[in-house]
C-alpha cells in the first residue's frame, strides 16, 4: 500500500513538473516570436523604402495600396517625406500594414547624444501594459545620426 501511494506521489509530481515546463516553454516561444517579428519590422523600416517604394507619394494610404512601410532612401538613411507621411497616416491602417493586428505601438525618431532628447517624429502613445517589446535602430536623418525606437504593447 505504501509503495502505491509513493508511486502516485511520484507520478503526480512528474505531471506537475511537465505541465509547468510546458507552460514556461510556450510563454518563451511566444516572447521570442514577438521579438523576432518586431526585429524584422524595425529592420524593414530603417533599411528599405517600403513597397511600393513610392508608397508615401500617392494616396489613398491604406493596406490595399501599401504592402510594406519603409523610411529609407538607402539602407539606414531615413527620408523626412516618408516619416512625415507615416506620422500623418491613420493609426489603425498603420497597425494593419505593419502586421501588428490588435497590438498597439509607439514609434519615435530622436536625437539624444548629449542627454537632451530631440524628438523629430512620433506616432502612437506610450501605454501602461504588462508586456512591452522594444527595439532600437540607429540611422541617419538628413545626415544627422538618430535613434528609431519601436515599442509594441501586448495584453499578456
Amino acid at each position: 500500500m505504501v509503495s502505491v501511494v509513493f508511486f502516485m506521489v511520484i507520478i503526480v509530481s512528474m505531471l506537475w513538473v511537465w505541465t509547468h515546463a510546458q507552460g514556461t516553454m510556450t510563454a518563451y516561444d511566444l516572447r521570442m516570436s514577438r521579438m523576432e517579428r518586431l526585429t524584422f519590422l524595425s529592420q524593414a523600416l530603417v533599411a528599405t523604402p517600403g513597397r511600393p517604394a513610392n508608397w508615401h507619394e500617392n494616396g489613398p494610404y491604406n493596406a490595399d495600396n501599401i504592402l510594406a512601410i519603409g523610411f529609407a532612401k538607402n539602407a539606414n538613411e531615413l527620408t523626412p517625406e516618408r516619416l512625415d507621411r507615416f506620422v500623418s497616416m491613420d493609426y489603425e491602417i498603420l497597425r494593419t500594414i505593419m502586421g501588428l493586428g490588435a497590438e498597439d505601438f509607439h514609434l519615435t525618431v530622436q536625437e539624444d547624444w548629449d542627454g537632451t532628447p530631440i524628438t523629430h517624429y512620433e506616432k502612437g502613445s506610450v501605454l501602461d501594459t504588462s508586456v512591452v517589446m522594444v527595439v532600437e535602430r540607429y540611422a541617419l536623418l538628413e545626415g544627422t545620426p538618430v535613434k528609431m525606437r519601436v515599442e509594441v504593447y501586448y495584453d499578456r
